[in-house]
C-alpha cells in the first residue's frame, strides 16, 4: 500500500517521493493531459510518460522528472509492485510547475 506521496515542483522539474507498507519498486505516470486507467488481471494500464525509479524494492522512494514545462498542470500517478506481484496504484492528481 502506497502511504505518504509529496512532491517538490519547480519551473522545469518536480521530485516525487512516496513511501510503501512493504518493500516495492515503483513507477510515476505523468502527463499535461488526464490521465486514464485500465485494470487488468493484477495489473493496471495507464496512459501517459513513465519516469521508472529504479528495479531495486524500496520502503521509500523518490524521482526527479525533469525537462518539464513551467507554469504548467502536470497529471500524476504512482504504480508500485512489491515482490510478490501485487500492485498498489495512487489516484491521478496534479502538480504545477512555476513561471
Amino acid at each position: 500500500v502506497i502511504t505518504t506521496v509529496g512532491v517538490n515542483a519547480s519551473q522545469s522539474s518536480a521530485s516525487i517521493y512516496w513511501t510503501t507498507n512493504e518493500s516495492a519498486k515503483g513507477v510515476v505516470y505523468y502527463s499535461t493531459s488526464p490521465l486514464t486507467t485500465y485494470e487488468n488481471t493484477n495489473s493496471v494500464n495507464v496512459s501517459g510518460n513513465t519516469a521508472m525509479v529504479d528495479a531495486n524494492f524500496r520502503s521509500s522512494q523518490n524521482l526527479t522528472i525533469s525537462g518539464l514545462q513551467s507554469n504548467t498542470t502536470y497529471y500524476y500517478l504512482i504504480y508500485t509492485t512489491d515482490q510478490q506481484g501485487n500492485v498498489s496504484v495512487t489516484w491521478p492528481t496534479t502538480f504545477h510547475t512555476s513561471n
